[in-house]
């Protein structure tokens, strides 16, 4: 899986390189924007309507612009941008994984784990113990 700054990349590189049909540059420069409060912002509840309306799209326009720019749903995006620091969270912190969970922006524990079962293949402990960068400086945790 690519880190998140390649996701921010690639929305750069694909709206460099696209023609301008059906978007306008001003677009895919504000769509830009969006995707750079994204990384700065995904631990805060963030909606596409709220998104749409801080950056002057309207949502269905904003849902299809992103689609078609990114190759990836809004919803897709902000659960893989949450779920990238969840990774590096897990990796080189001891925090319990509702802790983790809190801090990328999930509200449901549960939820968390179902998110990250379904991106990473494994459960956010399983990941743990397989990436932990020292693990002598911290223990397996138990059960979160």
């Amino acid at each position: 899986m690519a880190d998140v700054e390649c996701l921010s990349d690639e929305l750069g590189c694909a709206s460099r390189s696209r023609p301008a049909f059906g978007s306008a540059p001003a677009a895919d420069e504000r769509l830009a924007r969006v995707v750079r409060y994204i990384h700065e912002n995904y631990a805060q509840p963030l909606s596409l309507s709220l998104l749409a309306k801080e950056f002057h799209f309207s949502p269905f326009y904003l849902s299809k612009l992103f689609k078609r720019t990114v190759r990836l749903t809004y919803r897709d995006y902000l659960a893989t941008v949450r779920i990238m620091k969840a990774q590096q969270l897990l990796r080189e912190t001891p925090w319990k994984v509702s802790l983790i969970a809190e801090k990328v922006g999930f509200r449901d524990p549960a939820r968390f784990g179902k998110t990250f079962k379904a991106q990473t293949e494994c459960t956010p402990l399983q990941y743990r113990k397989k990436h932990r960068k020292d693990p002598l400086r911290f223990p397996a945790q138990g059960r979160s």
